[in-house]
């Protein structure tokens, strides 16, 4: 009987615009997938840090994957076309 192979989910993850209210205007549920996933796409990724640090989540955020999407990267793929 072989394995049941899973699907890789792709959670968009919204922010909060102004620093420490993330606790008044996040969903619970968005602290729970974030303490959930290892690898995230961002755009900035200091302010992506900082946002996952300030839910306290117990993860560490050195042993976290971040992969930095940036406006430039963009720009280049644009320009191949």
């Amino acid at each position: 009987m072989m394995a049941e192979e899973t699907q890789p989910t792709l959670f968009l993850l919204p922010t909060v615009l102004a620093p420490e209210t993330a606790e008044t205007v996040l969903s619970p549920q968005i602290r729970e997938v974030i303490s959930r996933t290892d690898i995230f796409f961002v755009e900035n990724l200091r302010t992506a840090r900082r946002f996952i640090s300030e839910l306290k989540t117990g993860r560490k955020i050195d042993e976290l994957t971040f992969l930095s999407y940036t406006r430039t990267h963009r720009e280049q793929k644009r320009s191949n076309r």
